[in-house]
């Protein structure tokens, strides 16, 4: 294979279009737009399509491990794999003879591997392959068994948002370690209802039953509004104030990220990857769980239209200075050369 152009295929075990499929994307297009020859294996196939047609990346659904394995036993020589989450990396490690590519995973969640006997048996041979390991924040990298270069989510630029709106946005999985009940409750302490305010919920998930108890309990009553899963959640923020993230403990934060491209001012707890995307001086974050002290942010910065540019505009020159889809296509970039180079695990965490 050529040393300049590569040919690399990204392998999740998927067939939905979360947070790994959604930056699955990203990196494809990214890399596509640096000059290589890039593949898709799983994620929600029509989705996908939608994503990386248009740029001529080729995607193959692979809703088990055995789809993946048969996928990337189609795929010929390539230079790099890059397996996503434990079920692909066995099934780049079972196709390795085919493909003869270098085998690259990203650590996705803050959790070692092996939940099940079946993960732990998987866990144990992939501990021993020879991968170079990436994470996607310090805060996952802190926490994953091995040694990993970081190297956070990008995000090209986007159009700017409408200082005008009255709208809160929250956009996450309505599960119970997103802790969306302190969004509830913080919107509440706020009271910008009163003056006229609206909270949109965007996402779904085993906890939104008792999400819209909590809604009558607080007396809200038609000033939240739970859209469930949204496809554009772009137009969404282009139409809202503020974003509220509530997780304590977010792996990366890619729908913060999302909101920085545009400048949307974020309310988030301080917890999890958040700081590191935001920045620790980052004034609009508040005590993981401390429904008083967001709602207390929130209204500060709901009545006041300057502090929210000022704060959306630092947000935006952040993204693009330090999260920009170059910047993470060019680290990858980076982790691929040094595999093919040395073919060795990594034998030091490096931030990039």
């Amino acid at each position: 294979m050529s040393t300049d152009r590569l040919r690399i295929v990204h392998v999740v075990r998927s067939d939905s279009f979360a947070g790994v499929e959604r930056s699955i994307a990203l990196s494809a297009r990214a890399l596509v737009e640096r000059g290589h020859d890039v593949g898709v294996i799983g994620g929600d196939p029509e989705l996908m399509r939608f994503h990386l047609d248009d740029i001529g990346v080729q995607a193959v659904a692979a809703r088990s491990t055995l789809d993946a394995v048969r996928a990337l036993l189609r795929v010929g020589r390539a230079d790099i794999v890059h397996a996503h989450m434990t079920a692909a990396e066995v099934a780049a490690l079972a196709t390795k003879a085919m493909h003869r590519a270098k085998l690259v995973t990203t650590r996705h969640f803050a959790q070692q591997r092996g939940s099940s006997l079946s993960g732990r048996v998987a866990a144990r041979a992939v501990g021993r392959a020879r991968f170079e390991q990436i994470s996607i924040s310090r805060f996952v990298a802190d926490r994953v068994e091995g040694r990993s270069t970081i190297v956070s989510h990008g995000l090209a630029s986007a159009p700017s948002v409408d200082m005008t709106s009255k709208t809160v946005l929250v956009v996450q999985r309505l599960e119970r370690e997103k802790d969306t009940v302190t969004a509830l409750r913080a919107f509440a302490a706020s009271q910008l209802r009163d003056v006229g305010w609206d909270l949109v919920i965007a996402g779904d998930g085993a906890d939104r039953p008792s999400l819209e108890a909590e809604v009558a309990s607080l007396r809200l009553g038609d000033a939240v509004t739970f859209l469930g899963r949204v496809g554009d959640v772009d137009a969404l923020r282009r139409r809202a104030a503020l974003q509220f993230a509530s997780p304590p403990g977010e792996h990366f934060g890619l729908s913060v990220l999302e909101a920085m491209a545009c400048g949307l001012t974020i309310v988030a707890a301080d917890g999890g990857a958040h700081g590191e995307l935001l920045g620790t001086s980052y004034s609009a974050l508040f005590p993981p769980g401390d429904a008083e002290a967001a709602g207390g942010l929130l209204r500060e910065l709901a009545l006041s239209v300057e502090q929210r540019a000022e704060l959306g505009l630092e947000l935006q020159r952040r993204q693009r200075d330090e999260f920009s889809l170059e910047r993470h296509a060019a680290a990858l970039e980076g982790v691929y050369r040094r595999a093919l180079q040395t073919g060795r695990r990594m034998n030091a965490t490096a931030a990039v």
